[in-house]
């Protein structure tokens, strides 16, 4: 179940993936993933053409350093072009070593600009984007997808091949529709199905939010998984799931221990952003943390007033 994901020259020493998740997957908390066991983090999905014109609050998203062992960078765009430009930019100009195409986007605003799952209704475009990178890139490419555009079009198959014709290392599949986003369920069946039918590796991704969630997926036929809204206000899964599969003794995070890690998670964020802007992006994950407190709803309030960290460590104490 543990293991290398690996394909030709391509190979990641584990298969507990932390997703890329827009407004989360900063950098602090990617070192934290990695530190409570992720084996590979992404960075949230970034615009290709933002990398093109170098913009500057899109070159910030892509800030990392040697400390971030194992990581990947997510783009997004519909042009063959600027996509392949964007690719020339993080090999030549960043130590990423993994690129992954977002085809999988299920939000509004991507698709009516024909992006991320929209490029799913089109197969022969995304063939020709994969194709035209695929040429020039020198390190490694990999693509997120989902099931298809909606359930009349089932294509994950035809996409899994024309990843694997075009030279991709690694498909992530979120087996859900675009039209779906995150409703109903994550149907797996269609995971272990595809990774019967092409010869990289098959990440999957969706439904997973505790250790038993992870080891029902893995003893199946898949490459790995990867984690995402499991992991917000929990970066223990990751560990957790590894002992779990091991059949090593863990422990849920009781609410000292989850306090304690969101005052880790809290003081990284504010080293890397800033106080304030620190804490007004945490404080998303901050509601995490501390859904299943009594009063929850009441502590959440307080805190998202707060823009000090010691108003949120006063009001944490007093919970306690």
């Amino acid at each position: 179940m543990l293991r290398p994901v690996k394909y030709n020259d391509f190979m990641v020493k584990g298969n507990i993936f932390a997703a890329p998740l827009a407004g989360y997957s900063n950098f602090p908390t990617r070192m934290l993933y990695q530190e409570h066991g992720a084996d590979l983090t992404f960075t949230e999905m970034i615009s290709a053409r933002g990398i093109v014109h170098e913009d500057e609050k899109t070159l910030a998203l892509l800030y990392t350093d040697k400390n971030e062992k194992n990581k990947a960078v997510q783009i997004f765009d519909d042009d063959k072009y600027i996509l392949s430009e964007a690719c020339e930019y993080i090999q030549t100009k960043t130590p990423y070593k993994i690129i992954n195409i977002n085809a999988g986007c299920s939000v509004k605003k991507i698709l009516r600009a024909n992006k991320g799952g929209a490029l799913l209704k089109d197969p022969r475009k995304l063939n020709d984007i994969l194709h035209y990178i695929s040429k020039n890139i020198r390190i490694h490419l990999t693509l997120k997808i989902r099931s298809g555009w909606d359930e009349n079009d089932l294509n994950y198959r035809r996409i899994g091949k024309i990843a694997s014709d075009n030279n991709c290392k690694m498909i992530i599949f979120h087996p859900r529709t675009v039209k779906q986003v995150f409703s109903g369920k994550a149907n797996w069946d269609q995971v272990y199905d595809l990774k019967k039918k092409v010869p990289i590796p098959v990440i999957g991704n969706g439904d997973i939010f505790t250790v038993q969630e992870a080891y029902d997926r893995l003893k199946h036929p898949v490459d790995g998984i990867m984690v995402g809204r499991g992991a917000i206000g929990n970066p223990w899964i990751f560990e957790n799931i590894k002992k779990f599969i091991k059949g090593e003794r863990y422990t849920e995070p009781d609410p000292k221990e989850k306090i304690r890690g969101m005052f880790l998670h809290l003081q990284k964020m504010v080293q890397f952003f800033g106080e304030r802007k620190g804490i007004i992006i945490f404080r998303c994950q901050m509601a995490q943390y501390i859904k299943s407190f009594k009063d929850s709803a009441g502590i959440r309030k307080k805190i998202q007033i707060c823009d000090k960290f010691s108003e949120i460590e006063k009001i944490l104490a007093e919970y306690k």
